[in-house]
């Protein structure tokens, strides 16, 4: 493992400082953990945005859009406005 020094204003010192004491981790572990979820945020919003640009090249056809049904099975009509 490496070790760095960084640079915090106080309220973020004070939240580092105070965080971990009650989650029960070390501060390493506390921003272990910020980097997981800063990661997997990232992760998810490039994959929504890849999923939005899919449908943006290659829209749903009028007959995709008509096979759509609800959730309880029942038809779903949509008017398309067109």
């Amino acid at each position: 493992m490496a070790q760095i020094a960084i640079t915090l204003p106080d309220d973020k010192l004070e939240l580092v400082e105070r965080e971990p004491k009650f989650t029960g981790e070390t501060q390493s572990e506390f921003f272990v953990r910020l980097l997981d979820y800063f990661a997997k945020q990232q992760k998810e919003a490039e994959m929504v945005a890849q999923h939005k640009r899919g449908y943006e090249l290659y829209p749903e056809t009028e007959e995709e859009i008509a096979g759509l049904v609800t959730s309880n099975g029942s038809a779903c009509r949509i008017s398309l406005g067109r």
